[in-house]
């Protein structure tokens, strides 16, 4: 079974037993856990927005664009109610409104740029753009980089801040737009001067009072890996070649220690081979991609329930532990982020 045919199997049983009919939206769980809301937040829409998208885009086909446009129409669920900037709550209105958050908007405009890039439809480019003026909004004037949240918050994040460069990137590469490229590089050198460890990888966030958060989690790695190939393939710079390759063989060591894979959730490590994938076309990481490729078909052989759906640790097969891999209820988020990573691997070819 190729890559795409993985990612096009699972997309559908993903809309077989997620998405409500009824809502015309996805559960957070599937079957529903009474422990949880019924539907997912604006990060596991966006998330599963980002996931259609980018198959819509790698794949071409026009049933993938059409769904596309189905699940970014419905996104609006999750609109603000504010004619002065364009922002999606963290839960739609209906459903408990509550506060924004910069990241799961980076990842909203995120997915509006794949779905640009597959459909050529200017308005998801200009929606992106009005993210992104709110986002850029949320560049903290003291200690630098994009916060969190909007309000009540007393921490800058990688994930805000990384999700806004990649998106500014994107944006850039789409637009030629210079003020794309100009907050690029500013929020580049921010993660970089600011949370960037010894060993290339990067810290979660930092306090008002300065402190740091020092758990590293490889979506971060992985921004900035894709950050550091794209502002390469643009700009020609040897210095952010440099930085990514650093960054990428860091997390080789951390999260695919002996070709196994260590790493802390499907959807962060989406943005992990995402960075490779852009890597690659720059620096040789075939190695590596092929290692992943082996457990990416030893999953989808092995590693998956009676739905079709894939174990959340498909990445550290533990046979002798089945009721850590059979669970209960599924979360959408984990199956988003295979989803993503399936996709992504179309791009590599042994």
């Amino acid at each position: 079974m190729t890559n795409k045919q993985k990612a096009k199997e699972l997309i559908e049983i993903i809309d077989s037993h997620f998405w409500h009919k009824g809502e015309d939206r996805p559960l957070y769980h599937y079957p529903r856990n009474q422990d949880f809301p019924e539907f997912g937040e604006l990060w596991d829409y966006a998330a599963y927005a980002m996931a259609v998208s980018s198959y819509a885009l790698r794949s071409r086909e026009e049933t993938a664009v059409f769904h596309m446009k189905r699940v970014l129409d419905r996104m609006e669920l999750f609109r603000a109610d504010d004619k002065t900037a364009r922002y999606y709550l963290s839960q739609s209105p209906d459903k408990g409104m509550k506060e924004p958050y910069y990241d799961d908007n980076a990842w909203c405009a995120l997915a509006l740029c794949f779905a640009y890039e597959a459909a050529k439809d200017m308005r998801y480019l200009l929606t992106a753009k009005e993210i992104m003026r709110y986002i850029y909004g949320g560049w903290n004037e003291k200690q630098g980089g994009i916060r969190w949240k909007e309000f009540y918050c007393d921490t800058t994040n990688a994930c805000s801040t990384g999700g806004a460069l990649i998106v500014s990137l994107k944006i850039y590469q789409a637009a030629g737009e210079q003020e794309y490229f100009v907050w690029a590089q500013k929020l580049y050198y921010w993660m970089r001067g600011t949370l960037r460890d010894t060993d290339g990888l990067y810290w979660d966030g930092i306090k008002t009072d300065g402190s740091i958060d020092k758990i590293k989690y490889s979506y971060n790695a992985g921004i900035m890996i894709w950050a550091g190939a794209l502002l390469y393939g643009i700009t020609g710079h040897n210095e952010y070649l440099e930085d990514a390759k650093r960054s990428a063989q860091a997390a080789v060591k951390e999260w695919l220690p002996s070709g196994v894979f260590t790493c802390d959730c499907p959807w962060f490590c989406s943005f992990l081979i995402e960075g490779f994938i852009a890597l690659n076309k720059h620096a040789d990481m075939s190695g590596t991609l092929s290692a992943i490729q082996a457990l990416l078909d030893k999953a989808q052989r092995e590693m998956r329930t009676k739905q079709g759906f894939y174990w959340r640790d498909w990445i550290l097969h533990d046979p002798a532990n089945t009721e850590k891999h059979e669970p209960i209820c599924h979360k959408g988020l984990y199956q988003y982020g295979v989803v993503s990573i399936i996709t992504a691997m179309t791009e590599f070819k042994a």
